[in-house]
């Protein structure tokens, strides 16, 4: 069988404006390449002097920039186009009060332009999709050639917004997933939603579960005596910071010799710091901003308990990212993560208490705490990105059988 051409839309490199949405991406792509032909269309601001036409013998470098990297033919648009522009920028330069939903819309039909247009210059057997920035190139591209479509799911406007389906966003990914031959989610709990709130049928959704590299934790001096609690997430709704915020102060009532680290930033922040939660245990909390993931790793071995209440989480690959480094953790019912970290104690984000029992508990009772870390560590070997990128060509071989 001749080797599978695929047509990957992506959200672009890793950075702060696409989460853990683009290191996800990035992984997929790095391990799908040793199993297919891969060419990459994604949004990029970077000028690089590589032209695809030393692939394809065309030059479109009057468009944008392109850049190959490790046999990927990988072609950036410049668009200012990031998945969460309605929740906050999580960047500093960046925020809600400098774009408006106007200007977006407007990235999103250059960058849909100028994808269909490099695509009919590309040889391709399907088209591979993610999340709704994409989503409009994908079904133009697969009207005008009568390819197979693929969407991945990584997030919802459901998870990203408040309104549950009364935004343009809503209507355009329903739309992108009722033209999709088949759906990816990374979870059963995004899923049941593309099942319920966007009415597609069960059997054109796979679940592919996300997975972590191999992190090596380890112990280093603490810089305060306290045990620290931390937060890791973009300051939005969706994250639950607020009710974080809730938590540390409940916990630091009963334990005083406590300390709460929040890491990542957002719209929210100022309303956080402005927070009666937050002028409760004012000097015992840590806003850290944005950090490089050199400085997460830090951050997380200074740490002795990760907490996740988010409203509503596909995954929560920093879940993942924290019990990795042994630390062990208390996340959402309502979240992916909690699907692949059995020994996780849970809670429905809106159950502060339950939240305060659990990290009490591990705070007090080093036999639970033992137990969470090891039993977490275990599932966590178990998983890869080359069998994500395995569960992937599962899927595509549905569709191009």
């Amino acid at each position: 069988m001749d080797e599978l051409k695929v047509l990957m839309l992506g959200p672009g490199e890793p950075t702060a404006l696409n989460s853990g949405l683009g290191i996800a991406t990035h992984h997929i792509a790095k391990n799908l390449n040793s199993l297919v032909r891969l060419t990459i269309i994604q949004p990029g601001d970077s000028i690089e002097e590589t032209h695809y036409s030393e692939i394809t013998g065309v030059n479109f470098q009057q468009f944008s920039d392109i850049s190959v990297a490790k046999d990927i033919a990988r072609i950036s648009i410049k668009a200012n186009l990031a998945p969460y522009f309605y929740s906050g920028y999580t960047s500093e330069t960046l925020t809600q009060e400098n774009i408006s939903e106007s200007e977006v819309k407007k990235e999103l039909a250059l960058f849909t332009s100028k994808t269909v247009s490099f695509s009919q210059n590309i040889d391709f057997d399907l088209i591979y999709a993610h999340d709704w920035t994409t989503m409009k190139a994908a079904m133009e591209i697969k009207k005008a050639t009568k390819k197979p479509l693929i969407v991945h799911i990584h997030s919802l406007d459901y998870d990203r917004s408040a309104t549950h389906g009364e935004s343009w966003v809503y209507e355009l990914e329903k739309e992108g997933l009722e033209a999709a031959d088949r759906i990816i989610a990374v979870s059963e709990y995004t899923a049941q939603i593309i099942n319920e709130y966007y009415e597609i049928p069960n059997h054109k959704i796979d679940i592919v579960h996300n997975a972590i590299g191999a992190y090596r934790h380890s112990h280093v001096n603490k810089i305060f005596s306290e045990k620290l609690i931390l937060f890791v997430g973009r300051l939005t709704g969706q994250k639950g910071p607020a009710i974080f915020m809730q938590i540390a102060a409940k916990v630091n009532q009963q334990i005083p010799e406590t300390r709460f680290v929040m890491a990542g930033t957002g719209e929210l922040l100022k309303q956080l710091i402005e927070s009666g939660a937050y002028r409760s245990v004012s000097g015992k909390f840590h806003f850290t901003g944005q950090l490089s993931p050199k400085d997460m790793k830090a951050l997380y071995r200074r740490c002795d308990i990760y907490c996740m209440p988010s409203v509503s989480e596909p995954f929560g690959l920093s879940a993942l990212e924290a019990a990795s480094m042994g630390l062990p953790v208390v996340i959402s019912k309502q979240s992916g993560a909690a699907e692949v970290l059995p020994a996780a104690l849970k809670a429905d984000y809106w159950d502060v208490d339950v939240f305060v029992k659990h990290i009490i508990s591990l705070l007090t009772n080093d036999k639970l705490y033992n137990q969470v870390v090891e039993g977490n560590t275990k599932e966590i070997s178990k998983l890869s990105w080359e069998e994500v990128a395995e569960n992937i060509m599962a899927v595509f071989n549905k569709v191009n059988a």
